[in-house]
């Protein structure tokens, strides 16, 4: 049976390859160049409708905000908390306090941890 798109310029009707969908490659291409990108007139009338349209989902969207933020903080703290620990606790030979900063360092990384946890639940 001859297929008649295998006359048209581009198709390729080999065998197909493993782990790859039929028709080529897909995505852009140089055939494919997207348009120019045009901004919006009126930035903060644009928010202010799009946030409208979100309106459904805003506690949403500020929950996940305010964990980006707590998120960004705690990867910031624990390098500052590494070198407090060193400073104060493992060069003075204070190992009770040592144990503390532990713990709190601990507490922040299981944070850290479970932070994206709860953004992708959402």
């Amino acid at each position: 049976m001859i297929d008649s798109r295998a006359s048209k310029p581009g198709f390729y009707s080999g065998p197909r390859q493993p782990g790859r969908p039929m028709g080529g490659m897909g995505g852009h291409g140089p055939h494919q160049i997207p348009g120019p990108v045009s901004k919006p007139k009126d930035t903060k009338k644009t928010i202010k409708q799009l946030w409208i349209y979100l309106r459904d989902h805003r506690v949403t969207l500020i929950f996940i905000f305010i964990s980006v933020v707590i998120s960004s903080l705690l990867n910031l703290i624990g390098p500052y908390l590494i070198g407090k620990a060193i400073d104060d606790y493992i060069i003075p030979g204070d190992f009770i306090g040592l144990m503390r900063m532990v713990l709190i360092m601990v507490s922040i990384y299981a944070w850290f941890h479970f932070l994206p946890i709860f953004k992708t639940v959402l």
